[in-house]
This record gives structure tokens, sequence and C-alpha cells, in this order.
């Protein structure tokens, strides 16, 4: 029996896809925005060469986006575009899940789309805008949360994805902590942990097997275990003062303001409604993530990212917990004209991109 086509469902996909690629092309004329992506843009072009990650190549970054990147520049070509592109579907492949842990929980549309809407809009700051380890990642953390919801007992499914994620980056190695206490706060039996452990070691042995097969295993360990806690900033503080409070109080935008804003109220209905005894769960994942950040060998502000999906969900439980009336419409509306001027200008370069492309600096990947 074919099963019938949920068009309501089926739209506010759509409606995620379209407003996804069309904010994030508004930076497709915009060559460098991170030089990271460009880095990662030139080791991903190296694999399809025939080179060797670690070896010939070197980045103290995880594997994972290095090869999701190399197959998007091998279908369309070694261009900006190809790694744009490349960051865009993780994008919109995290905003699918993330729409099926709000739909399962509140089963509400306009919930849905909302929440849809506002994790988009947390992507249009200017940092968010370029392919980074941070966007694999944002999807594995947020598959696993996917997967908890929906299918709690199976752990080593879990425990998988979240082992994808440490090989996007490496310090997504405190969702290990997150999930023991999780799962200890659940009481789930040892058999079910041992499992989760058992998973999340196998990305780790699959990519050591295949870097051991190319002589190149203990580059594969420098880089992304060794290496990172020898590269690390002499001043994590003086990194976050520079990089973000002096930085953007020069280059602040009227949507920024308005987005951090949004974000401090929801923090402060969350504290006035006891609001996170209703997602301990996430609260747990979230101080986690938090204490990654904090700790890891620098601080930088586009590593927030990685807590966007968690965000989206306390934000969505802020809005269902005070249930005004319409007030769901209203700021579905409100953030989508929130972004409408870079929905204009994303169609506008994708119209434009052959002129755009020909006068990058740099017309090709090297």
């Amino acid at each position: 029996m074919i099963k019938k086509i949920n068009y309501q469902k089926l739209f506010i996909i759509c409606f995620c896809a379209g407003l996804i690629f069309s904010t994030q092309s508004s930076s497709l004329d915009r060559e460098v925005i991170d030089w990271d992506e460009s880095t990662f843009a030139v080791i991903s072009k190296s694999i399809i060469n025939g080179k060797i990650l670690y070896v010939d190549s070197w980045d103290t970054k995880p594997p994972v986006l290095f090869y999701w990147m190399a197959l998007f520049i091998k279908i369309l070509g070694s261009n900006i575009f190809a790694v744009r592109f490349s960051g865009d579907v993780l994008i919109f492949l995290t905003s699918f899940f993330l729409y099926k842990i709000i739909d399962k929980r509140y089963e509400n549309h306009y919930l849905n789309i909302l929440g849809c809407t506002f994790f988009i809009l947390l992507f249009n700051f200017n940092f968010a805008q370029p392919t980074l380890t941070e966007l694999p990642g944002l999807f594995f953390l947020t598959l696993s949360i996917f997967i908890h919801k929906y299918n709690s007992k199976n752990t080593f499914a879990n425990g998988f994805i979240i082992g994808l994620a440490i090989m996007s980056r490496t310090n997504l190695g405190f969702l290990i902590f997150a999930y023991l206490i999780i799962y200890l706060k659940d009481k789930f039996k040892f058999e079910k942990i041992f499992y989760f452990l058992t998973g999340s070691s196998v990305p780790f042995l699959l990519f050591g097997a295949y870097f051991f097969y190319k002589n190149a295993f203990i580059n594969f360990l420098s880089g992304v275990f060794i290496e990172i806690t020898y590269s690390s900033s002499t001043n994590k503080i003086e990194d976050f003062y520079n990089d973000v409070l002096v930085y953007k109080l020069k280059n602040f935008e009227f949507r920024e303001a308005i987005l951090i804003f949004i974000i401090l109220i929801t923090f402060y209905v969350i504290y006035q409604k006891n609001i996170l005894l209703n997602l301990s769960d996430e609260t747990i994942i979230l101080l986690f993530l938090l204490l990654s950040i904090f700790l890891g060998r620098s601080l930088f502000y586009h590593y927030f990212i990685q807590t966007y999906t968690i965000l989206t969900i306390l934000f969505i439980e802020v809005i269902y917990v005070i249930n005004i009336k319409r007030i769901t419409f209203l700021m579905i509306v409100f953030l989508f004209l929130l972004q409408f001027n870079l929905v204009f200008s994303g169609f506008q370069n994708i119209y434009n991109y052959q002129d755009i492309s020909k006068n990058y600096p740099i017309k090709k990947i090297a």
C-alpha cells in the first residue's frame, strides 16, 4: 500500500531547503570568508588528485569534512560553489533531523516551521557562512539526538554516530561523557552502555585501519589527537576578546543584534519557567558542548555553531511554554523578514554566478 504524501510536511522540507540555499548563497560573491575553508578546499582537492591526507596534505582536523568536500568537488568541479554547496547540504540534512525532533515532541506544523526558520537564521552570522568542520559535527550531533529520541535503546547506532561526530570535530568527544550521564540517569543496563561505547569506537577503527593501510596511521593520530594539543593558542581570553567582542562591536548588524536579543530572552524565560527540567537530556548535552568549547585550544565564535541545534530546541520549548495566541505565526513572519534581504541577495548571486566567479582572484581550487 502506497503511503499518502503529507503535503504540509513536504512544504516544510521544501521551505527549509529553499531558505537555506538562498541565504547561504548570499555570500557566493565573497571567495574567502574564513581561511580555514580555503585550506579545507585545497586539501580536499588534493585527495581527489590521489594525495594521502595527513601525509601529502596536513591540517589538525579530523578527516570527515575533507572527504565530504572532496565528493562535491569531484561532482561539481573545482570551484567555490562546490565547497559552499557541500556545507549547504549539511545544514539542510541537519535541519531535516531537527524538524523530525521538533515534530515528534510537539506535533505542531507552525512550531516545525518556526524551528527551521530560527535554526537557519543562526547561520546568517557572517562566521557561519563558510563550510567548516563544525557543520558535519553539528549534523552528527543532531542525528544522535534524533536516534536517542526515536529509538533510545539502539545505543550502538547512537555511539556510531557520536564516533562520526568525533571524526568531524575532536572536541565532540565530550558527548560520550554527556550520553554516559544520560544513560546512567535513565538507568540503562550496562550492556546498552557497552554497546554505545563500542559503537563510538568503530569510526575511529575504520579510519585508523585505512590510514594504517596507507602507512599513515601515526600521521593520522598526530594530526587529529596529538598535534592539536600543542598548537594551542597562548591566550584564549585574548582570542575571544579580539575575535568576538572587538570585531563584532565594529561590524555589528541589526539582524545579529535581534538574534542575540532573542537568545538572551530565551534563556531568561528558561530560567523563570524552569524549562531545563523538561529538557534534561538536551541540557546535559549543551553543558558538555560548552565545556568542550571553553576547554579547547582556542576560542573563536564559529565554535558555537555546534550549539545551534540545542539552542533551537530550547527556543521552541520557550515558545511552546509561553503559549501566547498567534505568537508562533508572528515569530515565523518576523524571523523570515529578518532574512529576506539575504534571500534576495542569494537569488541574485545564483543568477549572476558566472559573472561573479569570473571576478574571483583565484579561478579554481589548486
